[in-house]
């Protein structure tokens, strides 16, 4: 028995159709049925021919995830879908395969190539796997396995309610329905209230101008983060008075120096339109030299931005966004809080260096990492293939180091 991750598509989209049904399946529509096809040479013909425009190093990537659906997958494995549609991103699915690939042409266009499964379980907590398996989650690919030692063991003890981490103790009993919410913070209830404000807006047809979204919607929060726009550490907007300008809506202060710009936008404007953000940097750059970080926010979205990082294009200076009903919108606006706006920098370096490699990465299709390590190891040690793919999970466990198997092999 293996144990295989097949997600569900960007965003989760295709999650709920193969949860309500006996079956898991991949996209990749644009491939004819591939019943007929028994070895990797004929499926890479085929998805060449499918997909011209993909260079070689796109096409070994994603023919080795589809070989893995198609061929390696076998009836018994167990397949694992981390799930992505709000509200269950902290859930995982869990199937065991009871047949062999099947295409079908009597389903939704995006659920054509099929595996038959029985889903054991739709909501566990990821919080019930260990953190090893935890980690093979965030592998950017469709199809792949863990690569987690007795990963099987692993899950089958998450089933039956006695998990294992890695190093062999027990884990919490598996929780297959979110625990009861605890009393929410502060800044949870403000939050809340002004989720209920906008409902109320837009039910009653009106749009606040961008003063009203200032006091109803904004303040509320920026004084639950700590910066009181009545305060000393906030200098609001006066430029209607002669001789007076500031750059945004607040100017937020650190040991009286700028620190943050934040601009407010009417609650209908559209925050991804660039030239409110360009605006915003041109005035950080003149008129409030040292802020570092800017805000644009309509009281429901909130983009923050790195005002002094070098990059290539603006869109990388986007650090955070965030839209007041994502899962995870009290903790990224937290992250502006008095307290812990002097850790951003450190994070926004984390953050920049991920999206590099994982970019750097999907330019080569995602291809099987762990084999090219294989190959490396084995032409610098002199050892054969198969007894360096014997040897890095034994000492990637040594290390405490996740070792996925990425499905995706080198064609």
């Amino acid at each position: 028995m293996a144990v295989w991750v097949v997600r569900a598509g960007s965003k989760g989209r295709r999650e709920e159709a193969v949860l309500q049904s006996n079956f898991t399946a991949i996209g990749w529509n644009t491939l004819p049925d591939l019943s007929q096809v028994h070895d990797r040479d004929t499926l890479r013909a085929v998805y060449h021919k499918a997909c011209p425009t993909e260079t070689d190093q796109q096409v070994a990537g994603h023919v080795g995830q589809v070989w893995a659906f198609l061929r390696e997958i076998k009836p018994g494995d167990l397949v694992l879908l981390p799930r992505l549609l709000k509200g269950r991103r902290e859930e995982v699915a869990i199937a065991k395969v009871t047949g062999t690939y099947r295409y079908r042409s009597d389903l939704d266009e995006e659920l054509h190539h099929t595996l038959p499964v029985q889903w054991l379980c739709k909501s566990a907590l990821r919080t019930s796997f260990d953190q090893e398996i935890q980690q093979s989650f965030g592998v950017p690919l469709t199809v792949y396995q863990p690569g987690c030692d007795k990963a099987e063991e692993r899950i089958q003890a998450v089933l039956t309610g006695q998990p294992v981490t890695g190093s062999g103790s027990a884990a919490p009993p598996i929780a297959l329905t979110p625990p009861v919410k605890k009393p929410g913070t502060e800044l949870s209830r403000v939050l809340e209230d002004v989720r209920q404000k906008i409902a109320r807006y837009r039910e009653e047809g009106k749009n606040p101008n961008e003063e009203n979204t200032k006091q109803k919607l904004i303040n509320p929060v920026l004084r639950v983060l700590g910066w009181d726009p009545a305060g000393e550490d906030v200098v609001m907007e006066d430029r209607g008075k002669e001789g007076k300008y500031n750059p945004a809506d607040y100017i937020l202060l650190v040991n009286a120096r700028p620190k943050v710009l934040v601009e407010a936008k009417h609650l209908s404007d559209k925050l991804d339109d660039y030239k409110y953000a360009n605006e915003l940097m041109a005035n950080a750059g003149t008129a409030a030299a040292g802020a570092e970080w800017l805000v644009l926010t309509n009281g429901n979205h909130y983009y923050i931005y790195n005002a002094t990082v070098q990059v290539s294009s603006f869109g990388e200076r986007l650090f955070r966004k965030v839209h007041l009903s994502d899962p995870n919108a009290e903790e990224t606006l937290a992250l502006l809080s008095k307290e812990k706006i002097g850790g951003l920098h450190a994070i926004w370096q984390d953050d920049l260096n991920d999206r590099r490699v994982d970019a750097t990465i999907k330019q080569f299709g995602a291809t099987d990492l762990h084999r090219l390590v294989v190959q490396f190891v084995a032409d610098k040690s002199g050892l054969d293939q198969d007894k360096v793919e014997k040897s890095l999970p034994r000492i990637c466990r040594l290390c405490g180091t996740p070792c996925p198997r990425v499905a995706a092999s080198v064609s």
